[in-house]
């Protein structure tokens, strides 16, 4: 057997880099929030619907501060980063002469079953099994060069919003909301969920799950908009490795603080146009209010890419400096983690706000779910450190990771005399 076509093995001792780590971190504490408030809480409806109703300013703010800050800009890292990962494999097999595409494809397929296990069983919003999926048909665009791949990318992102660019144009001069307010389809699937999520038995909510996932994500027009989105973001982090850019940092400052700079604040000032864009005929003339709807609901899906490198610039600057490295790195134990970490999330929520659980679905205020997700993350960190301590992966990924390389790989870190094995 050529080394060309060698088996890809794992490597016991591979480098990491911790920028990737830390930035995992950060992702992890954005999904806590970012989930819980767009799915596990309770329906986005009126309060009238919810039995703790909330109007002062502080619930407010939170509500805004988790729309504004962290819902949609999660998942656009998470998407960057999963391309990243599968783009710093591919080349490692490279330089070792090995062959990546068997490997790859288990590591999908592994993945899209990961991914449909977690949405049969604990969460009907997962994302993994399109990474799975999506991940396929994208391990042929990694030989690319830099630059295909972000022509690539600006092409499916393109394509993406165009979906929400034309039906803006249905929307101007109307009030959308109310149009979707008074649909029966909309209040029935509201009322669907309340009694499932918030009074079904276990079972009964997985068949639920299947149903719902069988409707929208394989026979729904929703799949394909989400992959384009996907192939997008996946296509940016795997152009950004092959630029260098969280590995050689100094090399690239300019354009680090430049993203920084413009991405954070023009995508945050976006993500709050679209918020109001309903209230826009109200407060401009239809010739200033129509062009604005337009980029309220375009400009929101180009802020969350924007919003998710601005966080990623902003953290990769911000490691330069020794102390903050140390600080940051406190969270890098749970981004080595990721997975296993996301998957708990919906083992907690599910707990806390189905039927099966506690039953608090549609009962909690923002104030209590955002100090739930704080409480989460504080169990999560030093229980990430401590497993670490010990372990080489987390559960998850030890799981993942066996199955992709076809074959049993240990765990437990084996201590080796003169040599000292990093918690990160």
């Amino acid at each position: 057997m050529s080394d060309h076509t060698q088996t890809l093995v794992p490597s016991e001792g591979e480098d990491r880099i911790l920028s990737l780590d830390i930035i995992r971190g950060f992702t992890l504490i954005m999904l806590a929030f970012a989930n819980l408030f767009a799915s596990f809480r309770g329906p986005s409806v009126p309060e009238s619907f919810y039995a703790v109703p909330w109007k002062d300013g502080l619930t407010m703010g939170v509500e805004h501060f988790v729309e504004w800050v962290i819902a949609g800009n999660t998942t656009a890292i998470f998407f960057i980063l999963f391309g990243f990962g599968l783009t710093m494999q591919f080349e490692k097999a490279q330089q070792k002469g090995n062959s990546f595409w068997a490997f790859g494809t288990r590591r999908m397929l592994v993945l899209f079953c990961i991914g449909v296990f977690h949405a049969f069983f604990l969460w009907s919003g997962d994302i993994v099994h399109m990474y799975g999926l999506v991940g396929l048909l994208l391990m042929a665009f990694l030989p690319m060069r830099t630059r295909n791949l972000l022509i690539f990318s600006a092409l499916t992102a393109a394509l993406s919003v165009l979906p929400k660019w034309l039906a803006s144009f249905g929307t101007v001069g109307g009030n959308a909301g109310g149009l979707i307010a008074s649909d029966k389809l909309y209040w029935d699937t509201l009322a669907t969920e309340f009694r499932m999520f918030g009074q079904a038995d276990f079972w009964t909510l997985v068949g639920y799950r299947v149903k719902e996932f069988l409707n929208l994500q394989v026979r729904g027009g929703m799949a394909l908009v989400l992959a384009m989105k996907i192939v997008a973001h996946f296509l940016l982090g795997a152009a950004i490795f092959k630029a260098r850019i969280l590995q050689q940092p100094e090399r690239h400052l300019k354009l680090l603080r430049w993203v920084r700079n413009i991405a954070l604040p023009g995508g945050f000032l976006l993500g709050v146009l679209n918020s109001y864009k309903d209230q826009l005929d109200h407060v401009f003339p239809p010739m200033i209010a129509k062009p604005l709807h337009v980029l309220a609901l375009v400009g929101r899906e180009l802020s969350k890419t924007g919003m998710a490198l601005g966080y990623g610039t902003w953290l990769i600057l911000l490691v330069r400096d020794p102390k903050w490295l140390s600080r940051l790195s406190t969270i890098a134990p749970a981004g080595r983690m990721l997975l296993t970490n996301y998957l708990m999330h919906s083992l907690i929520y599910g707990f806390v706000f189905y039927h099966y659980g506690l039953g608090m679905f549609a009962k909690m205020s923002p104030v209590k779910c955002a100090l739930l997700a704080v409480g989460v993350l504080t169990l999560q960190f030093p229980l990430s450190w401590l497993w670490l301590k010990k372990f080489k992966f987390g559960p998850v990924e030890w799981f993942w990771r066996c199955l992709s390389y076809g074959k049993w790989n240990s765990m437990v870190i084996r201590k080796t005399v003169g040599r000292s094995v990093p918690a990160v």
